[in-house]
């Protein structure tokens, strides 16, 4: 077992667990805070300021709940963390107990893309197992029941080779690499 750190905000510096297993693969740090800059300070909130303030979260295959929990400490309100895997859904609510931000959140065992909670969300996390090929029906489904508020924001994570095809009614905002890794933010028409 290792750790990773809470880069910003009223947990910065916080460390939660992640296994030494590979079917967990954590959002490394230097990606992270880069992504979280960008949703802070990238004019996709209301009257352009942060989506993060006041934001009800969804982190879908949620791995350790860095993302939610790096969400919650930037203003989010809440996080729903869903995992297909009951271990993996216990290892994100042990973090959020070590954070002391268990009131803030939710944890849901359900396989993806079957299992979307109901919303509405003001920005998704979406960072599924990389080329399974699971982020297309995925984003289909959140489109299909409604998950995302009017104005909010998907957060997808690809591996930086993977094509992310998007489904009818899905508009790509922006798509950045950050080594290993692709992240396209999103919209639903």
């Amino acid at each position: 077992m290792h750790t990773v750190r809470i880069i910003g905000g009223n947990l910065r510096g916080r460390r939660i667990e992640v296994p030494d297993r590979i079917d967990v693969r954590p959002t490394f740090d230097r990606a992270r805070e880069a992504v979280f800059n960008r949703l802070a300070h990238g004019r996709f909130g209301p009257d352009g300021a942060s989506i993060l303030v006041d934001a009800r979260v969804a982190d879908l295959c949620c791995g350790t709940g860095a993302m939610a929990f790096e969400a919650i400490s930037r203003g989010a309100l809440n996080a729903t963390l869903v995992d297909r895997a009951q271990s993996v859904v216990d290892l994100a609510r042990k973090n959020a107990a070590k954070l002391g931000i268990v009131e803030a959140c939710r944890f849901v065992t359900a396989a993806l893309p079957q299992g979307i909670p109901h919303g509405p969300f003001d920005l998704i996390f979406l960072d599924p197992p990389y080329e399974k090929h699971l982020s297309e029906p995925i984003l289909s489904a959140i489109s299909g029941k409604d998950a995302l508020a009017q104005g909010g924001l998907i957060c997808a994570e690809t591996a930086a080779k993977e094509h992310l095809p998007l489904p009818p009614g899905v508009q790509l905002i922006d798509e950045r690499v950050y080594g290993a890794a692709r992240v396209s933010l999103l919209r639903i028409a």
